[in-house]
């Protein structure tokens, strides 16, 4: 994380390359660990130049599906796939007939080990005309756990006092082909295959075949089912990778002794990426 500075005066953004400038009360946060900056109490348009010197610039992959700087890049499968398991509902973004992006959230099943990188599978309402985009090469984005970073955690706080807030995540971007199933037997096997999949929690697990098979039938028809192999998969784990050890360790307590359980969620990801912790 970079500093906070404050000035009366008219100032400019602390990026060289950067014209704009801010007015009043008003100061530019560096965050270095997202290589932006943003001003604080703004009266004119946000800036999104890269930090000034107060840390050195990450180093982004070469050809980024998004911007990753190479301490929160996540390439391990197993791992991806831990995320996309344990938050299954994912973004799927596919191309509208105007060419305009179009997102729809959809559980996704994955299938780890059918493909070098797996097959995600689901089923969305034949009344939804995303299925219509099968053949195009679609965008799957999984979020897992993320929250609120307070420089109270912060060792380094207590030491001279140049912290700001961040944001922490853990992310998943899944490409491949989408596929269109249409066949009335592989629609019944993949909704069998689901349905006993999330049922297991139950103490006792619903089946496809508890319900009357003309009703069965009807909902069938109502569904296109959809599989997506995978050809690509990037992770953005941004866990405060970048900060000291007793940062981060300041950081997970912190976490820890949250009121809410999704700040629990992110401190155990933060000490085992795959969120091995039940």
């Amino acid at each position: 994380m970079g500093t906070l500075r404050h000035q009366l005066q008219p100032m400019a953004c602390p990026k060289s390359t950067c014209t704009a400038t801010s007015t009043g009360r008003a100061g530019w946060v560096v965050d270095a660990d997202d290589g932006a900056c943003f001003i604080a109490n703004p009266v004119r348009p946000v800036c999104v130049a890269s930090p000034g010197p107060t840390l050195p610039e990450p180093t982004p992959r070469q050809t980024p599906a998004m911007y990753l700087p190479t301490h929160f890049e996540e390439t391990r499968p197993a791992v991806l796939h831990a995320l996309m398991q344990r938050h299954p509902l994912g973004l799927l973004i596919t191309l509208g007939p105007d060419g305009a992006p179009v997102a729809n959230p959809i559980p996704m099943h994955l299938q780890a080990r059918r493909g070098a990188l797996g097959t995600l599978v689901g089923h969305v309402a034949r009344a939804n005309p995303v299925w219509q985009a099968a053949g195009q090469q679609v965008l799957v984005v999984f979020q897992g756990p993320d929250g609120y970073i307070s420089p109270n955690g912060y060792a380094s706080k207590r030491e001279h006092g140049k912290v700001v807030p961040t944001w922490n995540y853990a992310t998943v971007q899944a490409r491949g082909p989408l596929v269109a199933l249409e066949d009335a037997a592989a629609t019944h096997a993949l909704v069998s295959m689901l349905t006993t999949h999330h049922e297991t929690r139950q103490a006792r697990p619903w089946a496809v075949g508890d319900a009357p098979d003309d009703y069965i039938a009807g909902m069938l028809r109502a569904i296109v089912c959809v599989e997506i192999p995978l050809t690509a998969l990037v992770g953005k784990y941004k866990l405060s990778q970048n900060r000291s050890v007793a940062d981060r360790a300041g950081v997970v307590a912190n976490l820890q002794a949250d009121a809410e359980p999704a700040a629990h969620d992110l401190a155990a990801w933060m000490q085992s990426p795959a969120g091995a912790q039940p």
